[in-house]
């Protein structure tokens, strides 16, 4: 059963990583719902992103937004708002 804990707001152009901000231990697995109104770009690396590094889109979209879903054993997740500041939400699975 997932744990859902509280939204998170994502700031503009920061990439933060969403394992420290929401106290979960890294490489849990994750469901990460974009519930802003903003893109939000997401990237799997154990260092902050650099330019150039892949990344994937966690778009905005309908009444429960768009979400991903991070499986167990991966490395940092970090995360940019686009455009704006936006909220994810965030479940431990």
């Amino acid at each position: 059963m997932a744990t859902t804990l509280n939204n998170i707001q994502i700031k503009k152009n920061n990439w933060v990583d969403i394992y420290s901000l929401a106290s979960i231990t890294v490489g849990s697995s994750l469901i990460i719902t974009n519930i802003g109104s903003n893109v939000i770009n997401a990237v799997e690396k154990d260092t902050i992103p650099e330019y150039g590094d892949g990344y994937i889109k966690i778009i905005t979209g309908g009444t429960f937004g768009s979400w991903v879903n991070i499986t167990s054993g991966s490395k940092k997740i970090w995360l940019k708002s686009l455009g704006g500041d936006s909220i994810v939400n965030v479940q431990e699975v």
